[in-house]
């Protein structure tokens, strides 16, 4: 997929992939979700997001709304967000440089309707799920 935003190119087939995000339901539910995060030669990211027509990417087809896909360009901190969350540590320190060892990692296990909840809040405020979590802890 290639789209142009802001007088930019953003082209999936020329741009490296970083990693990637689906939230494991079947292509074809209307629920179904993936995002892929790229890099351009030029340094700038970017997500490309399909999904079904329940998803943040449905667009309306006709009465009805069906699955889409959208390029949404990403800063460098929210692309460092998205390879914390869905990526792993290799990936992380190869495009972002070694991680910082000043921070304490924790495991926590939630519904899947509550990961959905967080990654979306994340997404929306583009902040990584760690800062959402650590404000949530901070204003208790």
């Amino acid at each position: 997929m290639q789209k142009i935003i802001r007088g930019k190119k953003y082209n999936t087939d020329t741009a490296k992939e970083v990693c990637c995000y689906s939230n494991n339901l079947p292509f074809g539910d209307f629920d179904w979700v993936q995002e892929t995060l790229y890099v351009k030669r030029t340094g700038e990211y970017f997500l490309h997001g399909k999904g079904g027509a329940r998803s943040k990417y449905a667009v309306p087809d006709g009465d009805f709304m069906g699955g889409g896909s959208e390029i949404i360009p990403l800063s460098e901190k929210e692309a460092q967000a998205f390879v914390e969350e869905n990526g792993d540590t290799e990936t992380y320190e190869k495009f972002f440089g070694e991680a910082s060892e000043g921070e304490t990692r924790t495991t926590i296990i939630l519904s899947e309707t509550a990961k959905k909840k967080l990654q979306r809040l994340a997404l929306e405020k583009r902040v990584s799920i760690s800062q959402i979590v650590e404000r949530l802890i901070e204003n208790a």
